[in-house]
């Protein structure tokens, strides 16, 4: 018997291990200091906000960054520019977030090769920022080939 117990505990740890999260923010999270602190948010939302931060855009056969001397630990790339990230990148491993701005209906995340994505030895987060009426839950997408540590959460924010 306890050796069935302890069979079932180390599957549900071992599926609990491989399950990837996707997590919903609200902008006005951004704003709430407290829950930032105890949601251990606070490295994100300095990722996703500070404009010291170095950033590359991507965007389709183009890659613009800004404050490269700082390292680059965020990229921001848009849905329809979204097969960028199967490119190999000189600063990938100082990578962290990844921003992706959901700007269109039906967008594929199957056009990314996961084998391309450990090239960010250091992806803490994926940031999907939806731009676009979602009318159910089901309609949301996350990466399902990542690392566990790597946290993947998003924002439903219409464009106004």
């Amino acid at each position: 018997m306890k050796k069935v117990i302890l069979l079932l505990v180390v599957s549900l740890i071992s599926q609990i291990g491989f399950t990837q999260e996707l997590v919903k923010l609200d902008y006005s999270d951004f704003e709430n200091s407290q829950l930032m602190k105890s949601s251990s948010l606070e490295d994100f939302k300095n990722l996703a906000t500070k404009a010291e931060i170095g950033v590359a855009y991507l965007e389709q056969n183009n890659t613009k960054t800004y404050n490269a001397k700082n390292g680059i630990k965020l990229i921001r790339v848009t849905s329809s520019a979204i097969e960028e990230l199967n490119a190999s990148l000189d600063f990938s491993s100082s990578v962290e977030m990844i921003i992706i701005d959901i700007l269109k209906p039906n967008f594929n995340l199957e056009t990314i090769d996961c084998s391309k994505l450990k090239q960010f030895d250091n992806l803490k987060y994926i940031y999907f920022r939806y731009q676009i009426e979602i009318k159910n839950n089901s309609e949301l997408q996350k990466i399902n080939c990542l690392p566990v540590n790597v946290k993947q959460y998003y924002t439903k924010q219409l464009a106004s």
